[in-house]
């Protein structure tokens, strides 16, 4: 079962303890507990996009999972494994999509790793099956728009993941914290283009606002990874 998470961003943070099982996945380093940690960022609550919007977000949330730590392309791969190593369900398996090896998953392999790739794939229970939500007011000149809407990547496995580069080394006892950013996700939102709603808007199916935030809720800089 590959974990997702609902993650409240601006003031919500998870954790939760990553613990190497009592297997030998038979490619790689020792296993080892690590923790895996998710915050949001308290600063995302006002900000200026990049077409000039002043926003103030009182909610963001995001399912963020499964997130998979890779070692560096160039690493032999001493064993081509099979069965649940070979979609990723563990250390040491070979990712499908890249034919890389995953050192890291919900369990850790001990090793170099430069890159993660982080998982947005909504769930049913979870959001009302949509991937993100967004609420708060943005202001630019005489415009004000209070917006309410549900954001949604496309269906294709590249659309739902985000490739960040990252270079650290897994050890036992390693901390891997995610910060997430929500305000990539709005950067290049049009607001005035919503049209005067006398509700809160939403970001309707095919409109720039909903096309922005997907690729938004996609950028890299709504992910940064740092290790402790």
């Amino acid at each position: 079962m590959t974990p997702r998470f609902v993650l409240r961003i601006v003031l919500g943070a998870l954790a939760l303890t990553l613990a190497a099982p009592s297997c030998n996945a038979g490619t790689g380093g020792r296993l080892v507990p690590i923790e895996l940690r998710l915050v949001g960022d308290p600063s995302a609550s006002r900000f200026t996009t990049a077409l000039g919007f002043e926003v103030t977000l009182d909610e963001a949330e995001l399912v963020v999972g499964p997130l998979y730590a890779f070692a560096p392309a160039d690493e032999p791969i001493t064993r081509r494994t099979h069965g649940a190593l070979a979609v990723a369900h563990a250390h040491g398996g070979l990712d499908p999509l890249d034919g890389r090896k995953v050192r890291a998953e919900t369990l850790a392999e001990e090793g170099t790793i430069d890159e993660l790739r982080v998982g947005l794939e909504a769930e049913p229970t979870q959001l009302d099956g949509h991937l993100a939500r967004v609420v708060g007011t943005a202001t630019r000149d005489d415009v004000t728009r209070a917006f309410e809407a549900f954001v949604d990547v496309g269906a294709s496995p590249n659309e739902r993941r985000v490739l960040v580069p990252f270079a650290a080394e897994l050890t036992e006892g390693s901390v891997l914290e995610l910060r997430l950013d929500p305000r990539a996700w709005l950067d290049g939102v049009a607001f005035d283009r919503l049209g005067a709603c006398e509700s809160p808007c939403d970001f309707p199916d095919g409109s720039q606002a909903a096309t922005a935030a997907a690729l938004g809720v996609r950028s890299v800089r709504a992910y940064a990874p740092r290790l402790e």
